[in-house]
This record gives C-alpha cells, sequence and structure tokens, in this order.
C-alpha cells in the first residue's frame, strides 16, 4: 500500500488499525497476495498450507478467498511434489 500511494503521489494513506491473531494475520496477509500481481502457484500453496496448519478447512479457505475447494486442493497438491518438480511449476 505504501508502494502505491507513493507511485500516486499521496501525502496521505488510509488505513485501518485491526487487532489480529496469528491466523487472521496470515488470513489477511495471503488476501493481499493474491491480489497482486505474480504471486506464483507455490507461494499460494504455502499461504494455504499456513492456514490449515492453524486449523481451517478446504472448505473455509475457498469461501474465504472465492475460489473453489478444488483449487484450494490443489494447489495444495503442489507442495507434494519432488523439489525438482516444484522449480518446474515455478519456471512455468
Amino acid at each position: 500500500r505504501h508502494a502505491a500511494a507513493l507511485e500516486l503521489d499521496l501525502e496521505l494513506v488510509p488505513y485501518r488499525i485491526r487487532e489480529l491473531d496469528d491466523a487472521g494475520r496470515l488470513e489477511a496477509m495471503l488476501a493481499e497476495n493474491l491480489c497482486r500481481e505474480g504471486i506464483t502457484p507455490l507461494e499460494e500453496a504455502a499461504g494455504y498450507q499456513q492456514l490449515v496448519e492453524l486449523g481451517r478447512t478446504q472448505r473455509a479457505l475457498a469461501k474465504q478467498f472465492d475460489v473453489s475447494q478444488g483449487h484450494v486442493s490443489k494447489r495444495l497438491a503442489l507442495l507434494k511434489l519432488p523439489a525438482k518438480a516444484q522449480t518446474a511449476v515455478d519456471a512455468g
């Protein structure tokens, strides 16, 4: 947000302070990252995985991020690929 404000020559940047737990912080970061260009499928998968480890279900993640449960499942499956295959996925 700060970088975007600088690019637009804004002197004031609107903000909202919220108290978030660890899961809430991860959800907010992932939501923001999903909106930016260039996020890789593996980066997306890693964000989902962190939330799953905090007790979120694939169904809940799909609803929250407006994607299908299959999408979440397929992204998480990428993390089970061998390192060489993950490198190939990152390379496109």
